[in-house]
């Protein structure tokens, strides 16, 4: 009974992230966490983001363009992940997901007053900084979705396919260093990780039925979407706290 839980969200979060770009975590981390046994539930959801992101840029055939903020991002994340993990370990409690929340509802906040009030797009620094929180966060969570797709729509042009393929890229490599870390330090379980493998041919399912509604979502509606999902975020690791 238990699998059959992880299968029906591995469907649906399959279906929001080839909708939307992100939110995969949000729904299926919950989930794990309470069907896995302790330790699992984040390996499980790592796993799970390198396998349908990585599914996902094979079926568009597109290569992802990677802008200053990305490639700043994914250039420090590691070192944040590396750090989180040597402090932390495996420690995910509620004043982590506390702070988790508060950093996403502020940038949600912030995101929104840069519709109104256009400035400067942020660059390779303004990626890298964010690059060592998201991945600190990340790599404890499991939650990196939401806190790029924030990164990303600073910009008042995001939205579309573009922005799916980056959140796509980020997700894949974000898991698979955080993954490799944990692996290294011996801090989680990483046979969660293989319950995603065994949960596969329930994302290609999702992922079939998230793509009818790709081009319903105008890149301005699917940028306030994308917050959406990052205020939704915030909620999923208040309740978890």
């Amino acid at each position: 009974m238990s699998f059959v839980v992880l299968v029906a969200a591995a469907v649906s979060c399959a279906a929001v992230q080839r909708a939307i770009g992100v939110g995969y975590s949000l729904v299926l981390l919950p989930a794990a966490i309470a069907v896995l046994p302790d330790g699992q539930a984040v390996p499980c959801v790592l796993a799970v983001g390198i396998v349908l992101s990585v599914g996902l840029l094979l079926a568009g055939r597109r290569a992802p363009d990677a802008d200053d903020v990305t490639r700043g991002l994914l250039t420090f994340a590691p070192a944040g992940q590396l750090v989180a993990l040597l402090a932390l370990g495996a420690l995910r409690g509620p004043e982590l997901r506390v702070a988790a929340a508060a950093v996403l509802l502020t940038g949600c906040a912030a995101a929104l007053v840069q519709r109104r009030a256009p400035r400067r797009a942020p660059g390779r620094a303004t990626g890298a900084a964010a690059g060592v929180v998201i991945g600190a966060v990340g790599a404890l969570t499991a939650v990196i979705g939401p806190f790029v797709a924030l990164l990303l729509t600073l910009r008042a042009d995001a939205g579309g396919d573009e922005l799916r393929r980056r959140l796509w890229l980020c997700t894949t490599v974000l898991s698979t260093t955080a993954l490799a870390l944990a692996a290294l330090l011996g801090t989680s379980d990483l046979r969660g990780a293989l319950v995603a493998l065994a949960l596969a041919p329930a994302l290609a399912v999702g992922a079939l039925v998230g793509a009818p509604l790709v081009g319903r979502l105008h890149p301005a509606a699917h940028r306030l979407t994308v917050l959406l999902i990052a205020a939704a975020g915030a909620a999923t690791l208040l309740a978890g706290a």
